[in-house]
């Protein structure tokens, strides 16, 4: 900061901006103050409009040196920022600026308009640059070392061809009043005083370039810096509008106070009505509140008695479940037991068959043949008896299965429709239940197809067992009608009749001889 301050105030120096209370060693831009700022920008401002005929500001009358109002230096500050901005300066640039100087915009609007006035005298071909002065300003802390130069090369350029053009007259002048040796010793001297002082010189201009470096970086950082204090600005410019909107509202305050009573009685009024309309608004909630209240309750209530609906349907199907596989237990049971009398019919018939072989055997009474009438026709009832009882079986059982199959249908239709229902309600109110709804209609499904393929395979083995019950009656028909029970006896009587037949020959055989 001190190396641009150094460079500014160089440049103010040269310019004749400063005043002579100003020209010292100490100074810098924190210092100045808002009277002092305002006379530097004026001054340049009006060395700018007497120098350049194309500009077309006007500058304010009123001096910025005597002691004015707030009102007044408000618009100079603000006549000199609009011209500045008039001018191409980008920066953030405002009365308050001139008013209430900080140093970071007060460097920034002096770099600015010292920068055009060095370019020009970069451009400026007869430009004078005189290096001792210029150093000496702005690079205080670097020795100069060329007080031992001849006042030629001191008041002259810095370039080499106007100190060479120099010292080649004074050789010149030396010439015409010593001697030939004594001008070779002093052209000599003078070559090497000049060459020492063209090093000395070359040395400040490289550290003028390095210093410059480091103003340059100092001027990054101080635009980084110009950045922050710019969204600062708009933050404040914010803050300010919320402040103006107070503001406003105090003001509205204020003009309120003066007919007090009337606004009071105003705003109660106000008060008054809102309260009424707050209360209307309530009793249209309440009113509006209970017929909705007492559909969620119906609604609710619908739920729960559907949820035990379906609790108890799901309950009978279980019970249902049971009932025919205790049925299916029955069946078998009695299928069972039917073909154990069936057997035991067929050894009866079996045992009258061979008592009756017998009984062909030997002589055959009356009582025996009524015996055996009677016990015969004691069998048949018996076996009536049984036929019938397991038929009133078999009927009772047809019948309660018959009547648990229609209840079953009538429950699966119900079940169905109550799912199919909310399964369709829940998929089109995309809620999380649709899913389970669905899962619980396929699951129902299913078990009804199992046990409609549980009641047809019970049918198969139904028919598969009356098939095969058939068959063995068949079997046993034919192993009755079978003649190896009888071989025996023909075998029998075969063999008597050859053995008569031979003692007949023989007798035959006999006679004759």
């Amino acid at each position: 900061m001190a190396e641009a301050d150094a460079f500014i105030f160089a440049a103010l120096q040269q310019s004749g901006m400063l005043e002579a209370s100003f020209q010292g060693s100490s100074w810098s831009v924190s210092a100045l103050t808002s009277d002092a700022f305002i006379a530097i920008v004026f001054q340049f401002l009006t060395q700018l409009q007497t120098s350049d005929d194309n500009v077309t500001f006007t500058l304010p009358s009123t001096l910025t040196n005597t002691p004015v109002g707030v009102a007044a230096r408000h618009r100079v500050g603000s006549k000199l920022a609009n011209i500045l901005k008039e001018l191409g300066y980008a920066g953030d640039c405002g009365y308050n600026h001139f008013l209430y100087p900080s140093e970071k915009e007060t460097r920034n609007i002096l770099s600015c308009f010292l920068s055009p006035q060095a370019a020009e005298a970069e451009d400026d071909k007869f430009a004078i640059i005189q290096p001792q002065s210029f150093l000496a300003n702005t690079l205080p802390d670097v020795p100069l070392s060329l007080e031992s130069v001849s006042p030629g090369i001191a008041g002259g350029d810095v370039t080499s061809g106007d100190i060479i053009m120099e010292s080649v007259g004074s050789s010149g002048v030396a010439t015409k009043n010593v001697a030939g040796e004594e001008n070779f010793m002093q052209t000599q001297l003078s070559e090497e005083t000049e060459e020492q002082a063209l090093e000395q010189v070359q040395k400040q201009v490289d550290d003028t370039e390095h210093r410059i470096a480091a103003m340059r970086k100092v001027l990054d950082r101080e635009r980084g810096e110009l950045q922050q204090v710019e969204q600062h600005v708009l933050e404040t410019q914010t803050t300010g509008q919320e402040m103006q909107k107070q503001l406003a509202r105090q003001k509205q305050l204020i003009t309120m106070l003066p007919q007090a009573q009337a606004n009071i009685a105003k705003l109660e009024s106000i008060f008054q009505k809102n309260a009424e309309k707050k209360a209307e608004i309530a009793q249209q909630m309440e009113s509006a509140r209970d017929p909705l209240l007492k559909e969620y309750a119906q609604l609710e209530s619908q739920k729960s008695n559907r949820k035990a609906r379906y609790r108890q349907l799901i309950r009978e199907m279980k019970t249902f479940r049971s009932d025919m596989l205790e049925l299916t237990g029955v069946i078998h049971s009695k299928m069972e037991s039917v073909r154990a009398l069936e057997r035991i019919h067929e050894r009866q018939l079996a045992k009258l068959d061979k008592k009756k072989d017998c009984q062909d055997e030997g002589p055959m009474t009356r009582n025996m043949y009524t015996a055996r009438i009677m016990d015969i026709i004691k069998q048949v009832h018996k076996q009536k008896q049984d036929i019938t009882k397991i038929l009133d079986d078999i009927k009772g059982l047809q019948k309660q299965m018959n009547v648990a199959s229609e209840k079953l249908k009538r429950t699966e239709a119900v079940a169905e429709d109550k799912l199919y229902t909310a399964a369709s309600k829940s998929k089109t109110s995309n809620s999380g239940k649709s899913e389970a709804y669905v899962e619980c209609y396929r699951k129902f499904a299913q078990v009804r197809e199992l046990f409609e393929e549980l009641i047809v395979l019970v049918g198969d083995v139904g028919k598969k067992e009356n098939i095969a019950r058939d068959l063995q009656n068949w079997i046993s028909q034919l192993e009755a009608r079978d003649s190896s029970s009888h071989l025996d006896k023909v075998l029998a009587d075969l063999e008597s009749v050859r053995h008569e037949n031979g003692t007949l020959q023989n007798e035959l055989r006999a006679c004759s001889a």
